[in-house]
């Protein structure tokens, strides 16, 4: 007989936005008719983060609302490990939100889709330096980066992140 799944020994445990369990169901189904057929061989549960933290391994992690395309459930997260604090504004526009995310963090990852184009639901890095000094954040490293922006790399005035990027903090 195949093994369906991977074999496994501790739970498995996704954490996420209040539609996560119900989302996870229909995209499981839509990709495996049978997904759900027989048991897991594995606890697998769903975590629904919010602005108090939650322990997942060896991380605190919390969620908070940023302005995005609202049927997205946009949320920045604030994940504290090992005695530093990592916030991620995930994709967001800017608003009163992304200051009080990036507060005291060791390091602030902030998406920058454009350069200096202005987008409804995305960040420009133009934006993001004219804010520079709300975000009171020790690093800050832009991420998301969109065509536009990928072509004034020379210009960003910022660190960015490539694929592969790795930071030590």
């Amino acid at each position: 007989m195949q093994q369906k799944y991977a074999p496994r020994r501790r739970p498995l445990v996704f954490a996420g936005p209040p539609s996560l369990e119900r989302t996870f169901g229909q995209v499981a189904t839509g990709l495996y008719s049978d997904f759900f057929e027989t048991p897991l061989p594995y606890d697998l549960s769903f975590v629904v983060l919010g602005d108090r933290a939650v322990r997942l391994g060896p991380a605190e992690v919390s969620a908070h609302p940023v302005w995005h395309v609202e049927s997205s459930e946009p949320h920045g997260l604030r994940v504290r490990v090992g005695g530093r604090t990592i916030a991620y504004s995930g994709d967001a526009s800017w608003g009163p939100q992304l200051p009080a995310l990036a507060d005291g963090a060791d390091l602030f990852i902030c998406e920058s889709t454009t350069y200096e184009t202005r987008d409804p639901v995305h960040l420009s890095v133009k934006e993001l330096l004219a804010h520079r000094g709300e975000l009171h954040a020790e690093r800050i490293v832009v991420t998301h980066l969109g065509k536009e922006t990928l072509a004034h790399l020379a210009d960003l005035g910022i660190e960015h992140a490539d694929d592969g990027t790795t930071i030590a903090l």
